[in-house]
Protein backbone atom coordinates (compact mmCIF):
# COMPACT_ATOMS: atom_id res chain seq x y z
CA UNK A 1 0.00 0.00 0.00
CA UNK A 2 1.35 3.42 -0.93
CA UNK A 3 0.50 6.66 0.83
CA UNK A 4 0.94 9.96 -0.94
CA UNK A 5 2.09 12.85 1.22
CA UNK A 6 0.86 16.18 -0.04
CA UNK A 7 2.37 19.40 1.21
CA UNK A 8 -0.12 22.07 2.23
CA UNK A 9 0.55 25.79 2.37
CA UNK A 10 -2.44 26.36 4.64
CA UNK A 11 -1.36 26.87 8.24
CA UNK A 12 -4.81 25.96 9.57
CA UNK A 13 -4.85 22.71 7.61
CA UNK A 14 -1.40 21.78 8.90
CA UNK A 15 -2.32 22.58 12.50
CA UNK A 16 -5.42 20.42 12.15
CA UNK A 17 -3.47 17.33 11.08
CA UNK A 18 -4.08 14.44 13.49
CA UNK A 19 -1.56 11.94 14.79
CA UNK A 20 -2.65 8.59 16.23
CA UNK A 21 -0.57 7.16 19.05
CA UNK A 22 -1.09 3.57 20.18
CA UNK A 23 -0.20 2.33 23.67
CA UNK A 24 -0.07 -1.03 25.47
CA UNK A 25 0.83 -3.25 22.51
CA UNK A 26 3.32 -6.09 22.94
CA UNK A 27 3.83 -6.82 19.25
CA UNK A 28 3.97 -4.28 16.42
CA UNK A 29 1.54 -6.41 14.39
CA UNK A 30 -1.19 -5.67 16.94
CA UNK A 31 -1.36 -2.06 15.78
CA UNK A 32 -3.33 -2.89 12.62
CA UNK A 33 -5.65 -5.43 14.28
CA UNK A 34 -9.10 -4.58 15.71
CA UNK A 35 -7.94 -4.88 19.32
CA UNK A 36 -10.04 -3.05 21.91
CA UNK A 37 -7.39 -3.49 24.61
CA UNK A 38 -5.03 -1.08 22.88
CA UNK A 39 -5.24 2.52 23.98
CA UNK A 40 -5.36 4.99 21.11
CA UNK A 41 -4.65 8.67 21.58
CA UNK A 42 -5.28 11.26 18.89
CA UNK A 43 -3.39 14.54 18.95
CA UNK A 44 -3.56 17.44 16.54
CA UNK A 45 -0.46 19.24 15.37
CA UNK A 46 -1.67 22.38 17.15
CA UNK A 47 -1.92 20.50 20.48
CA UNK A 48 1.65 19.26 20.17
CA UNK A 49 2.92 22.73 19.29
CA UNK A 50 1.17 24.20 22.31
CA UNK A 51 2.76 21.68 24.69
CA UNK A 52 5.87 22.80 26.54
CA UNK A 53 8.89 22.03 24.34
CA UNK A 54 6.42 20.38 21.89
CA UNK A 55 6.26 17.17 23.93
CA UNK A 56 3.97 14.23 23.23
CA UNK A 57 2.09 14.16 26.56
CA UNK A 58 -0.05 11.02 26.72
CA UNK A 59 -1.65 11.41 30.15
CA UNK A 60 -4.63 13.73 29.86
CA UNK A 61 -4.60 14.81 33.51
CA UNK A 62 -0.89 15.52 33.49
CA UNK A 63 -1.22 17.20 30.09
CA UNK A 64 -3.57 19.79 31.57
CA UNK A 65 -1.29 20.22 34.57
CA UNK A 66 1.80 20.74 32.41
CA UNK A 67 -0.01 23.29 30.27
CA UNK A 68 -1.80 25.36 32.85
CA UNK A 69 -0.08 25.09 36.23
CA UNK A 70 0.54 28.59 37.56
CA UNK A 71 4.04 27.86 38.89
CA UNK A 72 6.99 25.57 38.36
CA UNK A 73 9.61 24.32 40.81
CA UNK A 74 12.06 26.90 39.48
CA UNK A 75 9.81 29.69 40.76
CA UNK A 76 10.41 28.58 44.34
CA UNK A 77 13.69 26.65 44.29
CA UNK A 78 17.20 27.08 42.95
CA UNK A 79 18.31 23.98 41.05
CA UNK A 80 22.06 23.66 40.43
CA UNK A 81 24.76 21.08 39.76
CA UNK A 82 27.81 20.74 41.95
CA UNK A 83 31.58 20.65 41.78
CA UNK A 84 33.71 18.73 39.30
CA UNK A 85 37.29 18.21 40.44
CA UNK A 86 38.69 17.69 36.95
CA UNK A 87 40.42 14.52 38.19
CA UNK A 88 38.25 12.47 40.53
CA UNK A 89 40.74 9.64 41.00
CA UNK A 90 43.24 12.18 42.29
CA UNK A 91 40.98 14.30 44.49
CA UNK A 92 38.19 12.01 45.64
CA UNK A 93 38.25 9.05 48.02
CA UNK A 94 35.97 6.78 50.07
CA UNK A 95 35.66 5.82 53.70
CA UNK A 96 35.33 2.06 53.21
CA UNK A 97 35.65 -0.85 50.81
CA UNK A 98 33.03 -2.08 48.33
CA UNK A 99 31.53 1.31 47.54
CA UNK A 100 29.65 1.21 44.24
CA UNK A 101 31.62 2.69 41.31
CA UNK A 102 34.61 3.38 43.55
CA UNK A 103 37.16 0.99 42.06
CA UNK A 104 40.61 2.56 42.17
CA UNK A 105 39.72 5.24 44.73
CA UNK A 106 41.80 5.40 47.94
CA UNK A 107 40.23 4.40 51.26
CA UNK A 108 40.79 7.05 53.93
CA UNK A 109 40.89 6.60 57.70
CA UNK A 110 38.86 8.87 59.98
CA UNK A 111 41.99 10.66 61.24
CA UNK A 112 42.37 12.38 57.86
CA UNK A 113 38.71 13.48 57.57
CA UNK A 114 37.14 16.66 58.95
CA UNK A 115 33.44 15.89 59.37
CA UNK A 116 32.56 19.39 60.58
CA UNK A 117 34.20 21.70 58.04
CA UNK A 118 31.59 24.02 56.48
CA UNK A 119 33.61 26.63 54.64
CA UNK A 120 34.84 27.28 51.11
CA UNK A 121 38.22 27.96 52.70
CA UNK A 122 40.69 25.05 52.68
CA UNK A 123 41.44 22.83 55.66
CA UNK A 124 44.27 24.07 57.85
CA UNK A 125 44.18 21.55 60.68
CA UNK A 126 46.37 18.86 59.14
CA UNK A 127 43.42 16.93 57.75
CA UNK A 128 42.84 16.50 54.03
CA UNK A 129 39.28 15.39 53.24
CA UNK A 130 35.70 16.43 53.89
CA UNK A 131 32.47 14.52 53.05
CA UNK A 132 30.78 15.09 49.69
CA UNK A 133 27.37 14.01 48.37
CA UNK A 134 27.92 11.96 45.24
CA UNK A 135 26.03 9.40 43.12
CA UNK A 136 22.69 7.77 43.87
CA UNK A 137 21.23 6.76 47.21
CA UNK A 138 19.88 3.35 48.19
CA UNK A 139 16.83 4.95 49.81
CA UNK A 140 14.80 8.15 49.61
CA UNK A 141 14.77 11.05 52.06
CA UNK A 142 17.91 10.35 54.11
CA UNK A 143 21.10 8.59 53.00
CA UNK A 144 22.03 5.69 55.26
CA UNK A 145 25.69 6.48 54.88
CA UNK A 146 27.86 8.78 52.84
CA UNK A 147 31.13 7.10 51.89
CA UNK A 148 32.48 9.73 49.48
CA UNK A 149 35.17 12.30 50.31
CA UNK A 150 36.78 15.23 48.51
CA UNK A 151 40.24 16.72 48.99
CA UNK A 152 39.79 20.17 50.55
CA UNK A 153 43.38 21.28 50.98
CA UNK A 154 44.77 24.56 49.63
CA UNK A 155 46.45 22.75 46.73
CA UNK A 156 43.25 20.95 45.79
CA UNK A 157 41.02 24.03 45.91
CA UNK A 158 43.52 25.97 43.80
CA UNK A 159 43.30 23.16 41.25
CA UNK A 160 39.48 23.24 41.23
CA UNK A 161 39.58 26.97 40.53
CA UNK A 162 42.25 26.97 37.84
CA UNK A 163 42.29 23.66 35.97
CA UNK A 164 40.62 23.78 32.56
CA UNK A 165 38.56 20.65 33.24
CA UNK A 166 37.61 21.40 36.84
CA UNK A 167 34.48 23.39 37.69
CA UNK A 168 34.12 25.04 41.09
CA UNK A 169 30.56 25.87 40.11
CA UNK A 170 27.64 27.13 42.19
CA UNK A 171 29.87 27.25 45.24
CA UNK A 172 27.46 29.60 47.03
CA UNK A 173 25.27 26.52 47.55
CA UNK A 174 27.98 24.31 49.07
CA UNK A 175 27.28 23.47 52.72
CA UNK A 176 23.68 24.73 52.45
CA UNK A 177 20.51 22.88 53.44
CA UNK A 178 19.22 21.32 50.24
CA UNK A 179 17.89 18.29 48.42
CA UNK A 180 20.17 15.95 46.45
CA UNK A 181 18.68 14.52 43.25
CA UNK A 182 20.93 12.09 41.32
CA UNK A 183 21.68 13.16 37.74
CA UNK A 184 21.51 9.56 36.52
CA UNK A 185 17.82 8.72 36.39
CA UNK A 186 16.39 5.45 37.68
CA UNK A 187 12.84 4.13 37.40
CA UNK A 188 12.20 5.58 40.86
CA UNK A 189 13.77 8.91 41.79
CA UNK A 190 15.47 8.88 45.21
CA UNK A 191 15.92 12.42 46.47
CA UNK A 192 17.64 12.89 49.83
CA UNK A 193 18.20 15.68 52.31
CA UNK A 194 21.70 17.12 52.45
CA UNK A 195 23.07 19.61 54.93
CA UNK A 196 26.48 21.15 55.59
CA UNK A 197 28.07 19.26 52.69
CA UNK A 198 29.55 19.82 49.26
CA UNK A 199 27.89 18.00 46.35
CA UNK A 200 29.43 17.02 43.04
CA UNK A 201 28.24 17.20 39.44
CA UNK A 202 26.49 13.82 39.68
CA UNK A 203 23.93 15.61 41.86
CA UNK A 204 21.36 18.29 41.14
CA UNK A 205 21.02 20.33 44.31
CA UNK A 206 17.50 21.68 44.88
CA UNK A 207 17.34 24.57 47.34
CA UNK A 208 13.88 25.85 48.35
CA UNK A 209 14.02 29.62 48.84
CA UNK A 210 11.62 29.35 51.77
CA UNK A 211 12.51 26.77 54.41
CA UNK A 212 8.85 26.05 55.17
CA UNK A 213 8.56 24.36 51.77
CA UNK A 214 11.62 22.14 52.26
CA UNK A 215 9.80 18.95 53.26
CA UNK A 216 7.04 19.64 50.73
CA UNK A 217 9.58 19.78 47.88
CA UNK A 218 11.44 16.72 49.18
CA UNK A 219 8.16 14.83 49.38
CA UNK A 220 7.02 15.97 45.94
CA UNK A 221 10.17 14.74 44.19
CA UNK A 222 9.92 11.41 46.03
CA UNK A 223 6.18 11.00 45.41
CA UNK A 224 4.61 8.80 42.77
CA UNK A 225 3.19 11.75 40.84
CA UNK A 226 6.49 13.62 41.14
CA UNK A 227 8.26 10.62 39.64
CA UNK A 228 5.76 10.47 36.77
CA UNK A 229 6.13 14.18 36.05
CA UNK A 230 9.94 14.04 36.05
CA UNK A 231 9.95 11.15 33.58
CA UNK A 232 7.35 12.93 31.47
CA UNK A 233 9.31 16.19 31.33
CA UNK A 234 12.49 14.38 30.39
CA UNK A 235 12.24 10.71 29.35
CA UNK A 236 16.01 10.43 28.77
CA UNK A 237 18.49 8.75 31.11
CA UNK A 238 19.58 11.90 32.95
CA UNK A 239 18.00 14.47 35.22
CA UNK A 240 19.27 18.00 34.93
CA UNK A 241 18.80 21.26 36.80
CA UNK A 242 16.87 22.80 33.92
CA UNK A 243 14.44 19.88 33.67
CA UNK A 244 13.76 19.78 37.40
CA UNK A 245 12.96 23.50 37.34
CA UNK A 246 10.04 22.70 35.01
CA UNK A 247 8.18 20.44 37.46
CA UNK A 248 4.68 21.92 37.95
CA UNK A 249 4.59 23.29 41.48
CA UNK A 250 1.26 23.57 43.26
CA UNK A 251 1.41 25.59 46.43
CA UNK A 252 -0.36 23.80 49.29
CA UNK A 253 -2.78 25.30 51.76
CA UNK A 254 -1.86 25.31 55.46
CA UNK A 255 -3.50 21.96 56.18
CA UNK A 256 -1.85 20.21 53.22
CA UNK A 257 1.54 21.69 54.04
CA UNK A 258 1.34 20.57 57.66
CA UNK A 259 0.20 17.06 56.72
CA UNK A 260 3.02 16.54 54.23
CA UNK A 261 5.54 18.06 56.60
CA UNK A 262 4.63 15.55 59.31
CA UNK A 263 4.73 12.57 56.91
CA UNK A 264 8.12 13.56 55.46
CA UNK A 265 9.59 14.06 58.94
CA UNK A 266 8.63 10.46 59.74
CA UNK A 267 9.97 9.19 56.40
CA UNK A 268 13.34 10.77 57.14
CA UNK A 269 13.49 8.55 60.22
CA UNK A 270 12.18 5.48 58.39
CA UNK A 271 12.63 5.88 54.61
CA UNK A 272 11.40 2.38 53.79
CA UNK A 273 8.02 2.65 55.55
CA UNK A 274 5.67 1.66 52.71
CA UNK A 275 2.52 2.78 54.54
CA UNK A 276 3.91 6.26 55.12
CA UNK A 277 5.03 6.49 51.51
CA UNK A 278 1.53 5.52 50.36
CA UNK A 279 0.01 8.22 52.55
CA UNK A 280 2.37 10.73 51.00
CA UNK A 281 1.55 9.56 47.46
CA UNK A 282 -2.18 9.76 48.17
CA UNK A 283 -1.84 13.28 49.56
CA UNK A 284 0.09 14.56 46.55
CA UNK A 285 -2.36 12.82 44.19
CA UNK A 286 -5.18 14.66 45.92
CA UNK A 287 -3.37 18.00 45.56
CA UNK A 288 -2.22 17.57 41.99
CA UNK A 289 -5.16 15.79 40.37
CA UNK A 290 -7.70 18.19 41.88
CA UNK A 291 -5.74 21.29 40.89
CA UNK A 292 -7.52 24.19 39.22
CA UNK A 293 -5.31 27.00 37.87
CA UNK A 294 -5.30 30.29 39.78
CA UNK A 295 -7.51 29.02 42.60
CA UNK A 296 -4.79 27.90 45.01
CA UNK A 297 -4.58 29.58 48.42
CA UNK A 298 -1.00 30.82 48.24
CA UNK A 299 1.23 30.88 51.31
CA UNK A 300 3.85 33.46 50.38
Amino acid sequence: MHHNVKKSSSLNECLGNKIKLVKNFTDVNQINLPDNTLEKIYLTQSEILSNHNHRFILNNDLMELMKYCDFSLGDFCDCVTGIYTGNNKRFMAVTKENVRNAKGYPIISSEDIDQNHMSLDPLKNGKRYIPIVKSSSDVKYKRNNNPWLIDWTTEAIDYYHNDKKARFQNSQYYFKHGIAVPMVKSSVIKATEMNKMVFDQSIVGVFPRKEKYFNYVLGLINSDIGNKIIHLINPTANNSANYLKKIPFILPNESQLDKINQIVKKLKLNPIDADLQQRLDDTFDEIYYSYTPSKTEYLF
